[in-house]
Protein backbone atom coordinates (compact mmCIF):
# COMPACT_ATOMS: atom_id res chain seq x y z
CA UNK A 1 0.00 0.00 0.00
CA UNK A 2 1.46 3.24 -1.17
CA UNK A 3 0.94 6.70 1.05
CA UNK A 4 1.56 10.46 -0.54
CA UNK A 5 4.10 10.78 2.65
CA UNK A 6 6.24 8.56 4.69
CA UNK A 7 6.20 11.08 7.51
CA UNK A 8 2.44 10.83 8.06
CA UNK A 9 2.71 6.97 8.35
CA UNK A 10 0.71 6.17 11.74
CA UNK A 11 1.66 3.30 14.06
CA UNK A 12 -1.49 1.55 13.09
CA UNK A 13 -0.64 1.91 9.38
CA UNK A 14 2.21 -0.10 9.90
CA UNK A 15 0.64 -2.68 11.73
CA UNK A 16 -2.23 -2.85 9.32
CA UNK A 17 0.63 -3.59 6.48
CA UNK A 18 2.89 -6.20 8.79
CA UNK A 19 -0.38 -7.86 9.74
CA UNK A 20 -0.46 -7.33 13.26
CA UNK A 21 -3.64 -6.48 15.57
CA UNK A 22 -4.25 -2.59 15.77
CA UNK A 23 -3.74 -2.70 19.10
CA UNK A 24 0.00 -3.96 19.01
CA UNK A 25 3.03 -1.35 20.02
CA UNK A 26 5.91 -0.04 18.20
CA UNK A 27 7.81 -2.76 19.93
CA UNK A 28 5.75 -5.64 18.64
CA UNK A 29 6.11 -3.75 15.16
CA UNK A 30 10.04 -3.73 15.57
CA UNK A 31 10.11 -7.98 16.87
CA UNK A 32 8.23 -9.12 13.73
CA UNK A 33 10.84 -6.81 11.90
CA UNK A 34 13.66 -8.47 13.42
CA UNK A 35 11.63 -12.32 13.03
CA UNK A 36 10.97 -11.23 9.58
CA UNK A 37 14.15 -10.25 8.44
CA UNK A 38 14.95 -8.06 5.07
CA UNK A 39 11.88 -8.02 2.77
CA UNK A 40 14.15 -7.62 -0.72
CA UNK A 41 10.67 -6.88 -2.63
CA UNK A 42 10.20 -3.46 -0.89
CA UNK A 43 14.28 -2.71 -1.40
CA UNK A 44 14.41 1.21 -1.78
CA UNK A 45 10.75 1.32 -2.08
CA UNK A 46 10.38 4.91 0.17
CA UNK A 47 6.32 5.20 0.17
CA UNK A 48 5.71 0.98 1.34
CA UNK A 49 4.51 1.06 4.63
CA UNK A 50 6.29 -2.40 4.51
CA UNK A 51 9.40 -0.95 3.74
CA UNK A 52 9.53 -0.80 7.55
CA UNK A 53 11.19 -4.48 7.10
CA UNK A 54 14.30 -2.81 5.89
CA UNK A 55 15.17 -1.37 9.37
CA UNK A 56 16.49 -4.77 10.23
CA UNK A 57 18.16 -5.03 6.30
CA UNK A 58 21.34 -7.48 7.65
CA UNK A 59 20.75 -11.04 8.15
CA UNK A 60 21.68 -12.84 10.87
CA UNK A 61 25.01 -13.98 11.12
CA UNK A 62 25.49 -17.68 11.29
CA UNK A 63 28.12 -18.15 13.04
CA UNK A 64 30.42 -21.17 11.29
CA UNK A 65 32.95 -22.39 12.74
CA UNK A 66 35.74 -23.71 10.48
CA UNK A 67 38.27 -26.39 11.59
CA UNK A 68 41.59 -26.38 11.32
CA UNK A 69 45.48 -28.38 11.55
CA UNK A 70 47.56 -28.04 14.99
CA UNK A 71 50.97 -27.83 15.17
CA UNK A 72 50.73 -31.13 16.92
CA UNK A 73 48.00 -33.27 18.13
CA UNK A 74 48.41 -32.23 21.57
CA UNK A 75 46.21 -30.60 24.15
CA UNK A 76 46.00 -27.39 24.01
CA UNK A 77 45.38 -25.89 27.10
CA UNK A 78 45.00 -21.93 26.30
CA UNK A 79 45.17 -19.48 23.53
CA UNK A 80 45.92 -16.27 23.23
CA UNK A 81 46.72 -12.93 21.22
CA UNK A 82 50.07 -11.86 21.85
CA UNK A 83 52.99 -10.34 20.21
CA UNK A 84 51.34 -10.13 17.13
CA UNK A 85 50.22 -13.89 16.94
CA UNK A 86 47.48 -16.39 18.07
CA UNK A 87 49.96 -18.58 20.65
CA UNK A 88 48.74 -22.21 22.27
CA UNK A 89 50.28 -23.55 24.80
CA UNK A 90 50.30 -26.77 25.91
CA UNK A 91 50.78 -29.95 28.35
CA UNK A 92 52.12 -32.61 26.07
CA UNK A 93 53.88 -33.64 22.80
CA UNK A 94 57.37 -32.69 21.77
CA UNK A 95 56.20 -29.22 20.75
CA UNK A 96 54.47 -27.17 23.49
CA UNK A 97 53.89 -23.96 21.86
CA UNK A 98 52.82 -22.96 18.51
CA UNK A 99 52.13 -19.81 16.94
CA UNK A 100 49.92 -18.34 14.30
CA UNK A 101 49.65 -14.79 12.74
CA UNK A 102 45.88 -15.39 11.67
CA UNK A 103 45.02 -18.68 13.49
CA UNK A 104 44.30 -20.66 10.10
CA UNK A 105 48.00 -22.21 9.91
CA UNK A 106 50.29 -22.99 12.85
CA UNK A 107 53.98 -23.41 13.59
CA UNK A 108 55.26 -25.98 16.60
CA UNK A 109 57.71 -24.56 19.15
CA UNK A 110 59.85 -26.93 20.61
CA UNK A 111 59.95 -25.56 24.77
CA UNK A 112 60.17 -26.90 28.41
CA UNK A 113 58.45 -30.38 28.70
CA UNK A 114 56.06 -28.74 31.81
CA UNK A 115 52.45 -28.90 32.25
CA UNK A 116 51.76 -25.62 30.53
CA UNK A 117 48.70 -24.59 31.59
CA UNK A 118 47.37 -20.56 30.47
CA UNK A 119 48.73 -17.79 28.97
CA UNK A 120 48.47 -14.55 28.56
CA UNK A 121 49.96 -11.54 26.38
CA UNK A 122 50.75 -7.87 25.27
CA UNK A 123 52.37 -6.44 22.36
CA UNK A 124 56.06 -8.22 22.79
CA UNK A 125 55.60 -10.93 24.60
CA UNK A 126 53.45 -13.85 25.39
CA UNK A 127 53.70 -15.35 29.15
CA UNK A 128 52.83 -19.08 30.58
CA UNK A 129 52.14 -20.38 33.78
CA UNK A 130 52.55 -24.15 34.52
CA UNK A 131 50.84 -26.37 36.48
CA UNK A 132 51.89 -28.90 39.31
CA UNK A 133 54.54 -29.37 41.55
CA UNK A 134 57.24 -27.14 39.26
CA UNK A 135 55.26 -23.84 39.93
CA UNK A 136 57.53 -21.96 37.29
CA UNK A 137 56.04 -19.29 34.66
CA UNK A 138 58.06 -18.69 31.52
CA UNK A 139 58.32 -15.57 29.10
CA UNK A 140 59.45 -15.05 25.70
CA UNK A 141 58.89 -13.38 22.16
CA UNK A 142 55.55 -15.40 19.96
CA UNK A 143 58.59 -17.98 18.28
CA UNK A 144 60.78 -18.31 21.78
CA UNK A 145 61.16 -21.17 23.67
CA UNK A 146 59.95 -19.60 26.40
CA UNK A 147 62.64 -19.16 28.79
CA UNK A 148 61.61 -20.17 32.58
CA UNK A 149 61.62 -17.74 35.64
CA UNK A 150 61.75 -17.96 39.35
CA UNK A 151 59.99 -20.48 41.67
CA UNK A 152 56.80 -19.38 43.06
CA UNK A 153 55.34 -20.40 46.50
CA UNK A 154 51.67 -21.99 45.15
CA UNK A 155 52.10 -25.33 43.75
CA UNK A 156 49.34 -25.09 40.91
CA UNK A 157 48.62 -21.53 39.38
CA UNK A 158 45.06 -21.17 37.82
CA UNK A 159 44.75 -18.30 36.39
CA UNK A 160 47.35 -15.08 34.62
CA UNK A 161 46.11 -11.90 32.78
CA UNK A 162 47.46 -8.67 31.79
CA UNK A 163 47.35 -5.85 34.57
CA UNK A 164 45.58 -3.15 32.54
CA UNK A 165 47.53 -1.15 29.92
CA UNK A 166 50.25 0.27 32.10
CA UNK A 167 52.89 -0.22 29.85
CA UNK A 168 54.76 -1.81 32.13
CA UNK A 169 54.42 -5.16 31.02
CA UNK A 170 52.81 -6.10 34.51
CA UNK A 171 50.65 -9.28 34.48
CA UNK A 172 48.66 -10.96 37.76
CA UNK A 173 48.70 -14.70 38.67
CA UNK A 174 46.73 -16.97 41.38
CA UNK A 175 45.71 -19.63 42.74
CA UNK A 176 43.54 -20.33 45.40
CA UNK A 177 43.82 -17.40 47.74
CA UNK A 178 47.37 -16.43 46.32
CA UNK A 179 48.40 -13.50 44.08
CA UNK A 180 51.38 -12.70 42.88
CA UNK A 181 52.57 -9.82 40.38
CA UNK A 182 54.82 -10.57 37.64
CA UNK A 183 57.38 -7.35 36.39
CA UNK A 184 58.87 -8.51 33.52
CA UNK A 185 60.18 -11.44 34.59
CA UNK A 186 60.51 -11.22 38.56
CA UNK A 187 57.35 -12.44 40.81
CA UNK A 188 56.12 -10.47 43.73
CA UNK A 189 53.59 -11.82 46.69
CA UNK A 190 50.75 -9.26 46.65
CA UNK A 191 48.62 -10.02 49.96
CA UNK A 192 44.56 -9.72 48.99
CA UNK A 193 41.66 -10.13 51.84
CA UNK A 194 40.85 -13.70 50.92
CA UNK A 195 40.91 -16.15 53.74
CA UNK A 196 39.53 -18.81 51.90
CA UNK A 197 37.71 -20.03 47.97
CA UNK A 198 39.80 -20.39 44.88
CA UNK A 199 40.32 -17.57 42.52
CA UNK A 200 39.59 -19.43 38.76
CA UNK A 201 40.06 -16.87 36.28
CA UNK A 202 40.68 -13.29 35.50
CA UNK A 203 40.86 -10.40 32.79
CA UNK A 204 40.82 -6.62 32.84
CA UNK A 205 39.27 -3.89 31.32
CA UNK A 206 42.74 -2.25 30.25
CA UNK A 207 42.46 0.72 32.23
CA UNK A 208 45.57 1.28 34.29
CA UNK A 209 46.85 -1.31 36.88
CA UNK A 210 43.23 -2.89 36.93
CA UNK A 211 42.47 -6.26 36.95
CA UNK A 212 39.45 -8.73 38.40
CA UNK A 213 39.64 -12.09 39.41
CA UNK A 214 36.90 -14.48 40.25
CA UNK A 215 36.34 -18.30 41.64
CA UNK A 216 33.06 -19.75 42.86
CA UNK A 217 31.73 -17.29 45.01
CA UNK A 218 34.72 -14.71 45.56
CA UNK A 219 36.44 -12.22 43.07
CA UNK A 220 38.70 -9.53 43.74
CA UNK A 221 39.91 -6.47 41.82
CA UNK A 222 42.68 -3.96 42.28
CA UNK A 223 43.10 -0.83 40.64
CA UNK A 224 47.07 -0.12 41.26
CA UNK A 225 48.22 -3.72 40.19
CA UNK A 226 47.51 -5.22 43.67
CA UNK A 227 48.84 -2.47 45.71
CA UNK A 228 44.92 -2.91 47.40
CA UNK A 229 42.09 -4.39 46.63
CA UNK A 230 38.65 -4.70 46.68
CA UNK A 231 36.22 -8.03 47.20
CA UNK A 232 33.79 -8.41 44.91
CA UNK A 233 29.98 -9.82 45.48
CA UNK A 234 29.68 -12.86 42.90
CA UNK A 235 27.42 -15.52 43.33
CA UNK A 236 27.91 -19.00 44.07
CA UNK A 237 28.36 -20.29 40.93
CA UNK A 238 31.53 -21.91 38.99
CA UNK A 239 33.44 -19.31 37.21
CA UNK A 240 36.15 -20.52 34.99
CA UNK A 241 36.78 -18.03 32.72
CA UNK A 242 36.20 -14.27 32.52
CA UNK A 243 36.30 -12.09 29.84
CA UNK A 244 35.60 -7.77 29.34
CA UNK A 245 33.84 -6.22 26.49
CA UNK A 246 31.52 -2.98 25.89
CA UNK A 247 31.34 -1.78 29.53
CA UNK A 248 30.47 -5.71 31.08
CA UNK A 249 32.35 -8.03 32.61
CA UNK A 250 31.78 -11.78 31.68
CA UNK A 251 32.34 -14.93 33.53
CA UNK A 252 31.12 -18.44 32.80
CA UNK A 253 31.56 -22.13 34.33
CA UNK A 254 29.58 -25.13 34.76
CA UNK A 255 25.88 -25.03 33.76
CA UNK A 256 26.31 -21.12 34.54
CA UNK A 257 27.22 -17.62 33.98
CA UNK A 258 27.98 -14.72 35.97
CA UNK A 259 27.96 -10.81 34.38
CA UNK A 260 28.60 -7.16 35.78
CA UNK A 261 27.87 -3.50 34.28
CA UNK A 262 30.67 -2.28 37.33
CA UNK A 263 33.11 -5.14 38.11
CA UNK A 264 32.23 -4.86 41.65
CA UNK A 265 28.77 -6.77 41.76
CA UNK A 266 28.55 -10.01 39.47
CA UNK A 267 25.01 -11.37 38.87
CA UNK A 268 23.76 -14.94 37.82
CA UNK A 269 22.84 -15.18 34.50
CA UNK A 270 21.21 -18.17 32.99
CA UNK A 271 23.32 -20.36 30.25
CA UNK A 272 22.63 -23.53 28.18
CA UNK A 273 24.05 -26.77 30.58
CA UNK A 274 28.05 -27.47 29.79
CA UNK A 275 31.20 -26.86 30.64
CA UNK A 276 31.81 -23.49 29.97
CA UNK A 277 35.62 -23.31 30.47
CA UNK A 278 36.80 -19.93 28.59
CA UNK A 279 35.17 -16.69 27.24
CA UNK A 280 36.52 -14.48 24.77
CA UNK A 281 34.49 -10.89 23.69
CA UNK A 282 35.17 -9.41 19.72
CA UNK A 283 33.28 -7.31 16.70
CA UNK A 284 30.30 -6.78 19.87
CA UNK A 285 29.82 -10.40 21.24
CA UNK A 286 31.14 -12.64 24.05
CA UNK A 287 31.93 -16.49 22.75
CA UNK A 288 32.48 -19.16 25.38
CA UNK A 289 33.74 -22.51 24.91
CA UNK A 290 32.69 -25.92 25.99
CA UNK A 291 35.70 -28.33 27.77
CA UNK A 292 33.47 -31.27 26.90
CA UNK A 293 33.42 -33.56 23.33
CA UNK A 294 30.76 -31.65 22.44
CA UNK A 295 33.13 -29.22 21.74
CA UNK A 296 30.12 -26.93 21.72
CA UNK A 297 30.23 -22.91 22.12
CA UNK A 298 27.63 -20.09 23.10
CA UNK A 299 27.50 -16.80 21.86
CA UNK A 300 25.51 -13.59 23.63
CA UNK A 301 24.95 -10.42 21.23
CA UNK A 302 23.21 -8.23 24.09
CA UNK A 303 26.74 -8.40 26.32
CA UNK A 304 26.09 -11.51 28.35
CA UNK A 305 22.23 -11.50 29.15
CA UNK A 306 20.95 -14.01 26.81
CA UNK A 307 22.48 -17.00 25.10
CA UNK A 308 22.26 -18.79 22.46
CA UNK A 309 24.31 -22.37 21.98
CA UNK A 310 26.04 -23.10 18.36
CA UNK A 311 28.43 -26.40 17.49
CA UNK A 312 32.10 -26.26 16.70
CA UNK A 313 32.52 -29.82 14.87
CA UNK A 314 35.54 -30.02 16.73
CA UNK A 315 34.52 -33.15 18.33
CA UNK A 316 36.79 -32.31 21.01
CA UNK A 317 36.87 -30.47 24.55
CA UNK A 318 37.92 -26.77 23.65
CA UNK A 319 39.96 -24.98 26.60
CA UNK A 320 40.83 -21.83 25.59
CA UNK A 321 39.37 -18.98 23.21
CA UNK A 322 41.09 -15.56 21.84
CA UNK A 323 40.32 -12.70 19.37
CA UNK A 324 41.71 -10.39 16.98
CA UNK A 325 40.92 -8.87 13.91
CA UNK A 326 37.59 -10.18 13.44
CA UNK A 327 38.34 -13.83 14.32
CA UNK A 328 38.11 -16.21 17.01
CA UNK A 329 40.43 -19.00 17.70
CA UNK A 330 39.46 -22.10 19.72
CA UNK A 331 41.96 -24.70 21.03
CA UNK A 332 41.46 -28.29 22.32
CA UNK A 333 42.74 -31.35 23.28
CA UNK A 334 43.77 -33.98 20.81
CA UNK A 335 45.03 -31.09 18.44
CA UNK A 336 41.60 -29.46 18.20
CA UNK A 337 41.71 -25.81 16.43
CA UNK A 338 39.11 -24.06 14.64
CA UNK A 339 38.23 -20.27 13.60
CA UNK A 340 35.06 -18.42 13.79
CA UNK A 341 35.00 -15.10 11.58
CA UNK A 342 32.68 -12.06 12.71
Amino acid sequence: MAVPNTNTFKLTDVTSEIGLSSTASLQDCFDNAIDGGFDPAYSGSKDRQSNFRNYNHVSPPSYDWVIRSAAQSNDWQDVCFADGHFIALSNDGSQRKMYSTNGTSWTGVTIDTESWYKTAGNSTHVYGIISGSNNRFGRDTYNGSMTLYSELPSSSWSTISRIGSDGSGNFMIASGVVTERIDGVVATAVSNPLSSGSLRCSTTDGTSGNVVLLGFGVGIRTENSGLSWTTLSVPSQSVEGLAYGNGVYVGVGTNGAVRSTNGTNFTSVSVPNGLWKSVAFGAGIFVACEGSSSADVIISEDNGLTWTQYDTNLGQACNGIAFNNNRFVVVGNNGAVATMDV
